[in-house]
């Protein structure tokens, strides 16, 4: 099978300065929807060097919030393996509540 030849992209495909299209802002508001945020109405507000470095932002996060997931607990022979996190310290000792007395007044 022959290779496929692919054109260079041009370099007025990206300027930086120009403002961001609506395939830029669609992207952004998916992103958003994904992470679980509401998309704002970003329509002349962001050229396309912020919007790129937006979209940067936002898949970082959804890299390491969905696609790293907690990892799973181990089981050993000890016990639990050291992927758990120990239990963290009480800060104050349990109180015990004190004794009821009746509410019965003595003749």
């Amino acid at each position: 099978m022959p290779p496929i030849k692919i054109p260079s992209v041009p370099k007025s495909a990206y300027n930086p300065k120009r403002p961001a299209g609506d395939l830029l802002l669609a992207h952004i508001a998916n992103l958003e929807r994904a992470l679980g945020r509401r998309p704002k109405n970003r329509k002349g507000k962001l050229n396309e060097g912020e919007a790129a470095a937006y979209i940067r932002h936002l898949s970082r996060h959804l890299h390491h919030r969905i696609l790293l997931p907690t990892l799973p607990k181990v089981a050993t022979v000890v016990g639990v393996g050291l992927m758990t996190a120990p239990a963290p310290p009480r800060k104050t000792p349990a109180r015990k509540k004190p004794a009821r007395t009746s509410s019965r007044k003595k003749r």
